[in-house]
């Protein structure tokens, strides 16, 4: 629901003012709430079509130099593969296989977005030194990027402006070196002239004077800072600003700008993305992101391979003496027992229990190994312990069957077991560490380059039609909340219905808005200037006022005497234009009928019949004149005129002297009605002097001029005064609206 819908709601809930009960003026029928229709939402955008073109041409605006005023913004893009490492212990690739829904891309993308990587590569290019031109505000860096001139080319300083980069300048600092408390601070460079510079701080001190290729000595209180420029393109007085980041601002400012994502789920193929304002600068840093993390990872495989071969070269020599051992003991017993044969089943059993021992042996080297990296609830190291336990169950399993055999074939078993053991043991481990010295020599990394770093032709920022159409949709939506926000802060009313529910007093007519009467009003030289009754009779404004002379005839035949008012609220609404033309519309009905204007203070009814304002009631009732010299006659038939006449200071003492009342009595003498067209109602007293002679009145508003407040008043201050308020007029409603109000007595 609508803003301006909840208010009036709010407002309709209060009791009306006046009371509607025992007044003749009040509805024959209970008012209803008037319902907002489309029409009615359409009509409110209409009315504020000025301010909503107005803040969506506002709003393309800005959009449109947010759109060619932004820097432009690159991306560069590369492809690289990193495959699953293999690891050397075929145990941990049994642990592995439990886990393999988690992608070892995931482990590849946090190195490449690591300290190590882009620390590394910040360092390499000097990322963490920044010198950029300082530009004329808002459009000084786009007017230099459209700078075409040559190599060594610079651009003339607009409006004398020197101290501004307007195309062509450019600086290179090789070195940059700065005390703690001058980082991530932004430094001043001043160009000399095309070789010496000088550098100050945000406070505009001295810090140093240098010249291109040579480090300056800076002053005592600043022994820290070294600066080295290598190469300086740019007008005298031009500036730069300088800026020294602390390594991890630079990070962090590095990392904002990458992206690393696997293209699709174990594709093992990662997608390697950097943004920069500098096309070939992004390429050549993303390149070197590549570079460090192929290096790194070449390293940390050697490294790793190599902690692996020192720690299998400590298990080697004491598995060595463990096989010779246990070769010596069952030559030793066969010897002493003799030849001894095992019968099939026991060498059954002898199989199962070799192969138990050499997969606990090793399942327990890797738990060691890995103990070294991990803790105990690490995945990894959690698995390899299941494992052992189901280990242990089927080696109890077989000591069971082996205390069932004879004691010289239990004694053999265990004997021929410790060989078997032993000896796979350390044949699988001396492969292992011949393995590892391979890949040790290799050090080849597991990271494959599939397209190295390209950046785009076009700028992928700022995509102009996006920040058009953006700008668009949000100018629109902005200025239509702020049209019906407005019309719910001024509360102006539209609708008689909602006149009619709100005061209790019946609407007679809504007369439409008529370009024919604006078209009057521009037409000069001519008698009847703006007489729309007589010159445009079939305009539906005077379609309205025929429906209001209807109703007149039909409601003041009840009235005690033949004059009626025509007021408003304030000056505008329209009151001398229905007095006018409902003038001439009684006239033309036969009746004979005077207008009087009697607004002493402004009157301007005579301007509708092209007639002099002066002389006119002012001078009657200051007795300069009689009633028959001031009456005018006008081009329509039955139809006099009494204009207003000259201004006086005091018009509502005038009014009501006696003289008024005589001037009144005398004219309803002669005629069949007689019309008060008077000064805003809300303005001056004057309005309701007049009413209290008249016997009815009738109220003009204009649509979305008034809230329903200043309606409340006008009709509580006709109340009190005792004039007999009969009906309201709507005037300029909407051009299609047409009159929905019978005539009602």
């Amino acid at each position: 629901m609508a803003i301006d819908r909840i208010l009036e709601r709010w407002t309709l809930s209060r009791d009306p003012w006046p009371p509607q009960s025992g007044t003749r003026h009040a509805l024959p029928y209970p008012p209803a709430e008037p319902e907002l229709s489309l029409h009615d939402y359409i009509g409110i955008l209409i009315g504020a079509r000025g301010m909503i073109t107005a803040i969506v041409a506002i709003s393309l605006l800005i959009g449109a130099a947010v759109a060619f005023l932004s820097s432009p913004v690159f991306e560069a893009d590369a492809l690289v593969k990193a495959e699953e490492e293999a690891n050397t212990l075929s145990a941990l690739d049994q642990v592995n296989s439990l886990f393999a829904d988690q992608s070892p891309v995931n482990a590849e993308i946090e190195f490449l977005n690591s300290r190590r990587v882009l620390g590394r590569t910040v360092d390499n290019l000097r990322l963490d030194v920044k010198a950029t031109p300082l530009y004329f505000p808002l459009v000084g860096e786009s007017l230099a990027r459209r700078f075409q001139g040559g190599e060594g080319d610079l651009a003339k300083p607009l409006f004398g402006l020197e101290g501004y980069s307007w195309g062509g300048e450019w600086i290179e600092v090789a070195e940059l070196n700065v005390p703690a408390n001058l980082l991530d601070v932004t430094l001043t460079l001043v160009v000399l002239d095309s070789q010496r510079y000088r550098l100050f701080d945000p406070d505009g001190e001295l810090l140093l004077e240098g010249q291109v290729g040579e480090i300056p000595q800076p002053l005592p209180e600043t022994a820290e800072l070294r600066l080295r420029v290598s190469g300086l393109q740019a007008h005298p007085g031009s500036r730069f600003n300088l800026i020294r980041q602390a390594r991890l601002t630079a990070i962090k400012a590095l990392k904002d700008r990458f992206s690393a994502k696997e293209t699709s789920r174990q594709s093992e193929m990662i997608r390697l993305k950097l943004s920069g304002a500098n096309r070939q600068e992004t390429a050549e840093i993303l390149n070197e992101i590549i570079r460090i993390f192929v290096e790194q990872k070449s390293r940390f495989l050697s490294v790793e391979a190599e902690k692996t071969l020192d720690f299998l070269q400590e298990q080697l020599p004491e598995l060595r003496a463990a096989m010779e051992r246990a070769e010596s003991a069952l030559n030793d017993f066969r010897l002493k027992q003799g030849s001894v044969d095992l019968p099939l089943e026991t060498q059954s059993v002898l199989k199962s229990t070799v192969a138990v021992d050499a997969q606990t042996t090793e399942l327990r080297q890797n738990r060691d190994e890995l103990r070294q990296k991990f803790t105990e609830a690490h995945p990894s190291i959690v698995a390899l312990d299941a494992q052992l336990t189901r280990l242990r169950k089927e080696k109890r399993s077989l000591i069971a069957k082996i205390k069932d055999l004879p004691e010289t074939q239990q004694q053999m078993l265990r004997l021929s077991r410790d060989v078997e053991v032993t000896t796979k043991l350390y044949t699988e481990l001396l492969k292992s560490a011949q393995e590892l010295r391979v890949a040790k020599a290799s050090s080849v990394s597991n990271v494959q380059i599939i397209d190295p770093a390209l950046t785009s032709g076009e700028a992928v920022k700022p995509r102009k039609a996006q920040i058009l159409l953006i700008a668009l949709l949000g100018g629109l939506f902005i200025a239509i909340l702020s049209a019906f926000i407005r019309r719910a802060l001024e509360l102006s009313v539209y609708d008689p219905n909602q006149i009619e529910a709100r005061l209790g007093i019946p609407v007679f007519v809504a007369l439409p808005n008529s370009k024919a009467q604006r078209r009057l009003k521009r037409k000069k030289g001519s008698d009847d200037v703006s007489l729309l009754a007589a010159m445009q009779p079939d305009d539906p404004t005077v379609e309205g006022l025929r429906s209001l002379r209807s109703t007149l005839n039909h409601v003041l035949t009840e009235v005690p005497n033949r004059l009626l008012l025509v007021t408003g609220p304030k000056s505008g609404v329209g009151t001398s234009f229905v007095a006018a033309n409902l003038g001439v519309l009684l006239a033309s009905g036969g009746d004979r009928v005077c207008i009087i204007d009697a607004d002493l203070r402004n009157g301007r009814l005579n301007h509708h019949f092209g007639i002099k304002s002066d002389p006119g009631l002012t001078e009657i009732l200051l007795g300069n004149l009689t009633l028959n010299d001031a009456l005018q006659k006008t081009s329509i038939d039955h139809l006099h005129l009494l204009p207003a006449g000259g201004s006086v200071e005091n018009p509502a003492e005038l009014l009501m002297k006696k003289r008024f009342a005589k001037v009144l009595d005398t004219m309803q003498t002669h005629y069949d009605r007689v019309i008060l067209d008077s000064p805003p109602l809300l303005d001056v007293a004057d309005a309701v002097i007049l009413g209290q002679h008249a016997g009815a009145a009738l109220l003009v508003v204009k649509a979305g001029e008034h809230n329903l407040s200043e309606l409340e008043h006008s009709v509580k201050r006709l109340w009190q005064g005792g004039v007999e308020l009969r009906g309201i007029v709507v005037n300029g409603t909407n051009n299609d609206q047409r009159d929905k109000h019978h005539p009602r007595g």
